[in-house]
């Protein structure tokens, strides 16, 4: 059994009241069986169909970026690799372009949590220090995903709500399109990627 899982059962344990270690005058609940708890973990940690479902982003693919967010509109290209990582738990999303006539290059995590019932994504780059995280669910012809999660901005300097969305366009050919909040706290499209396989 992988450390991580071992670490979270043994936290879960303490908090049931199943370890003898902290000892209190009050009275706790009754801790939870030992067998029942790690069945609860394996049953959530175990992939599924939302995860197979990610199996259509898995490979190679050439990009091309519009960047929407200031008055003069600008391209770039880029080639990004989608894996499966953690025994088919997330996809380890690689990005490799440039911004602005600058290297651009970024990592994500992308997965579906079968505890909160959505899609979830988190995203690093090098022209940010931050962490940039969101949620979402998928259309019943899982063609679409929209997301949405909070994005700092680097200009107010504040935390500001964020949305996304992936549409398939055919099998070798999906959109990535991001929305940022405006001066006016309005939602506006600041990004389109389209993802074409190599």
């Amino acid at each position: 059994m992988r450390i991580f899982s071992m670490s979270r059962i043994a936290a879960a344990l303490l908090m049931a009241g199943g370890a003898s270690g902290c000892h209190s005058s009050q009275k706790t609940s009754a801790p939870m069986d030992t067998q029942a708890m790690i069945a609860a973990y394996r049953k959530f940690a175990e992939p599924g169909e939302h995860h197979r479902h990610l199996n259509a982003f898995v490979g190679n693919w050439r990009t091309r970026s519009r960047m929407l967010a200031s008055d003069q509109p600008s391209e770039s290209t880029g080639e990004s690799t989608f894996t499966w990582v953690h025994g088919g738990r997330f996809l380890l999303q690689t990005y490799k372009g440039d911004f602005q006539g600058q290297s651009f290059e970024g990592s994500g995590y992308f997965g579906y949590d079968n505890i909160q019932k959505k899609y979830v994504s988190c995203w690093t780059d090098n022209m940010s220090t931050s962490l940039y995280t969101d949620s979402g669910t998928c259309s019943g012809d899982g063609k679409v995903i929209d997301m949405s999660g909070n994005m700092p901005d680097p200009l107010s300097g504040k935390v500001l709500p964020s949305r996304s969305r992936l549409s398939w366009q055919n099998a070798n050919q999906f959109l990535f399109e991001a929305w940022n909040t405006g001066p006016d706290g309005k939602l506006f499209k600041s990004l389109e990627i389209t993802y074409t396989r190599a």
